[in-house]
Parts: structure tokens; C-alpha cells; sequence
């Protein structure tokens, strides 16, 4: 991840996002000891997934997004990762070489068809690798749109690391660095654990029935999120949960020694959001990082 440089007096952020109904923006504004504060939430819906009804949608926005930074999403299933455990005298390029290598061929594509993001990471008792890899095709797929407008997009970021982001954002004064992300999205539900610097193993994604998803405050989807919590936890590998951060869901959670956060009510009471809203889209608006 880099951080924006050059942040300017008029300062202006817009986070999009899309599924098959909807384009989900949120502009935000560079406000007090240079934070972004978000000013605006807008869906805007098309008649049909086909792109060319996506064009004519974004035709109507166009005066409203030009000459703002656009922050796309990426979606989390598109990236691949890998993290390796290594001694801390190896060379950082030779780990490069090897990580990339390792998933060209796990991806069976070439090594130059990835934008690449790497870094390391140190706990007490280990040293991390990371390398996250976007294939081009998917990255030029998500911005071809806005290309064919003349709109230029500024940066992208993968909706988890901004979720997360978010949660750091708003909980400052907990020193957040770790936790188990919870995603409630229309069919499923999605359950990621990461640490400051990546996602420490493949997300969990577990597809919910009509019958769960019928009310969203039901018991099934209580008893659904502890019963996933209660796997995740089993883990040898995620022992060392201390925070929960649910997005879209209503619920309260009680876990014994962690600290569980819903992070929807937090968003709502901080900016006075009565409307409904799309997470992703506010987290791009409200991040500064970008991949």
C-alpha cells in the first residue's frame, strides 16, 4: 500500500463501487488537521448489468466527477497473496522473484501480467513476506469505464484493506493493528482475519440460505456468525483474536475476552447517516491509502 501525496487545499475524494443494481459513490473533503470528512452519499441505479447502460448512468454523473480523485474497489476475490515466513537476513528481492513466480504459475500466467505490492511483516516470534498481486486484465476491466469518459482514476484499493482502514480511522484511540473483519453482503457473508500489514489466510466466504437472509436481524444469522466465529477460532493460526468489526450487520455480539465492534451503527451516529449506504464505497471515500 502507498500513502497520497500532495494533498491540496480544495481536496475532494470520491469512493465507487458496483454490483449488478447499483453504482455506490461517497465524496468526501479534506476538513481539520487534514481529515477527510464525508460530505455526500449517493446509488445510483441502472436499468439492466449490461455496460452500456453503466456508460450512460456514468454519463449523467460526469460533471459531478471531474476533477475529483476517484478511488475504485477492488474486489478481494480478484487478488492473490502469499505470505512466506522467512529469516530476517534473507534478501527482500530474492523473496520478491520467488513469491511472484509462485503464483504466475499458480495463476498459469505470465510474471509481468501482475501490479505487485509487498512489504514485510514482524511479530515476536516470526518475519513475514507478503506480496499481493492484481492481475492487469482485472485492474484495466475495472477502470475501463471510466476510461472511455475521459474520467482518470487516481487509485485503488481492495475492499477489505479499506474496511479495515475505516476501522482504524474511527477507533484511533484503540491502537487497532489486528483483527476478524465481518462482511454481511446480500448473499453472503464474508469473514476475513488481518493484521496491519495483510490478510493473514484466505477469507472465509460462506453463502447464507434465503430462509437466513430473510430478516436480517433473525436468530439464524446470529447463530450463522457464531457458529463460523466458533471455527475460525479452533484455528491454531487465529488464537490471538482480540477484535471484532461487523459491517452491515445489526446484531449484538457478546464473545467472551475479545472486543467485538459494529462498526454500521459507529458509521451511522458519527456522520448522521439516515440514508441507506454502501460500506465499501464510504471506506474508499474516507481512505487515503491506495494500492
Amino acid at each position: 500500500m502507498l500513502f497520497l501525496a500532495g494533498i491540496r487545499k480544495k481536496y475532494r475524494q470520491v469512493g465507487i463501487n458496483w454490483d449488478d443494481q447499483c453504482f455506490y459513490l461517497a465524496e468526501s473533503q479534506l476538513g481539520r488537521n487534514a481529515k477527510l470528512e464525508l460530505i455526500n452519499c449517493l446509488t445510483l441505479p441502472y436499468s439492466s448489468p449490461l455496460e452500456v447502460d453503466r456508460l450512460a448512468i456514468l454519463k449523467k454523473s460526469l460533471h459531478y466527477l471531474k476533477g475529483k480523485k476517484i478511488i475504485l474497489a477492488v474486489k478481494y476475490q480478484d487478488v492473490v497473496e502469499r505470505r512466506s515466513k522467512i529469516s530476517r537476513l534473507t534478501d527482500f528481492k530474492m523473496h520478491e522473484g520467488q513469491a511472484l513466480s509462485y503464483i504466475a504459475k499458480s495463476c498459469n500466467l505470465p510474471m509481468d501480467s501482475f501490479y505487485t505490492d509487498t512489504s514485510l511483516c514482524y511479530t515476536n516470534e516470526n518475519s513475514y513476506f507478503d506480496l499481493v498481486a492484481v492481475s492487469k486484465a482485472q485492474l484495466y476491466s475495472r477502470i475501463a469505464l471510466f476510461s472511455k469518459l475521459g474520467l482518470s482514476v487516481f487509485a485503488v484499493n481492495i475492499d477489505v484493506y479499506a474496511l479495515f482502514d475505516l476501522c482504524k480511522k474511527l477507533l484511533v484511540k484503540q491502537a487497532i493493528d489486528s483483527g476478524l473483519v465481518i462482511y454481511m453482503g446480500e448473499e453472503s457473508c464474508s469473514f476475513y482475519l488481518l493484521d496491519d500489514h495483510r490478510i493473514c489466510f484466505e477469507p472465509v466466504h460462506r453463502s447464507m440460505t434465503s430462509k437466513d437472509r430473510r430478516e436480517e436481524n433473525s436468530a439464524s444469522v446470529v447463530d450463522f456468525i457464531y457458529e463460523v466465529i466458533e471455527s475460525i477460532f479452533m484455528s491454531i493460526e487465529c488464537n490471538k483474536i482480540e477484535n471484532i468489526f461487523l459491517f452491515g450487520i445489526k446484531n449484538k455480539l457478546i464473545i467472551n475476552r475479545v472486543n467485538v465492534y459494529n462498526m454500521s451503527g459507529m458509521i451511522e451516529e458519527k456522520f448522521s447517516l439516515v440514508q441507506p449506504y454502501e460500506l465499501i464505497s464510504l471506506s474508499l471515500a474516507l481512505s487515503y491509502k491506495k494500492l
